[in-house]
């Protein structure tokens, strides 16, 4: 793609037609955004594919949360939009399996899932995607992340190729974010993501950036694994430690 896109772009602005505008209904300054703007044109002229012809993403009601103590037994992890962007996944609420046992059930995502914050301050975690694993594998992520799943009709591009662009700053993020409205609180709406346009590059390039990603999230999870386990045995120790003193 580097011979598709310049690494910086000369400085320049935009007069954008007051009637246009209106047509366009949007007065977000974001939506003029000259890099974002070019970088959607460029992938459109060499060649691309609308991401709703691809994967199906959506978001999940809001609800009332009923949260307990980690340790309840009927406590459920919920997984927020700052947990998946962390390097060690981990849920910082918990909420009853009896009382939201409903919206847990809708809230659970499955492994090759293509998650993105869609709630929260531009800048900060808002559009960051990742692909789930095995550790998320089933998890109950909040109404803040936005799922996008691959369609089982989709023939026509490598869905982990898919999950390395929407998921890559140069690329995905300043698209995704393109689309974002609200002003104190940015929001990302899935029906704006199908219009993204994903290069249609030669299949066996994307199958080989797909490998590589898919292989990331692996080894990424691999790492969660032992983080967790050699921090759990250390726990142990000092634990065992304390108890015969």
């Amino acid at each position: 793609m580097d011979h598709i896109i310049p690494a910086s772009l000369p400085e320049h602005n935009y007069n954008i037609i007051a009637s246009t505008a209106l047509r366009m209904n949007r007065l977000d300054p974001h939506m003029y955004d000259s890099y974002s703007n070019y970088l959607l044109a460029e992938i459109v002229r060499h060649g691309s594919v609308p991401l709703g012809e691809i994967a199906t993403p959506w978001v999940v009601p809001r609800f009332k949360r009923n949260y307990l103590n980690a340790q309840n037994p009927n406590a459920v992890p919920l997984f927020s939009s700052s947990d998946i962007v962390r390097a060690n996944f981990s849920a910082s609420k918990f909420i009853s399996k009896k009382l939201n046992a409903r919206n847990i059930s809708l809230c659970k995502v499955e492994k090759d899932f293509i998650l993105i914050p869609c709630s929260g301050a531009y800048g900060g975690i808002l559009g960051k995607g990742i692909l789930t694993g095995d550790l998320l594998d089933g998890k109950a992520m909040s109404q803040h992340v936005l799922r996008i799943k691959n369609r089982p009709d989709n023939s026509s591009m490598d869905f982990f190729y898919v999950a390395a662009f929407l998921c890559s700053y140069k690329f995905g993020y300043p698209l995704i974010t393109a689309t974002r409205f609200g002003k104190d609180i940015p929001e990302l709406d899935p029906e704006a993501l199908k219009s993204i346009p994903i290069p249609n590059i030669p299949n066996e390039l994307q199958i080989r950036i797909g490998t590589m990603f898919r292989k990331s999230r692996d080894l990424q999870e691999e790492a969660n694994r032992l983080e967790n386990a050699a921090i759990l045995e250390f726990e142990r120790l000092y634990e065992n430690s304390v108890e015969s003193n």
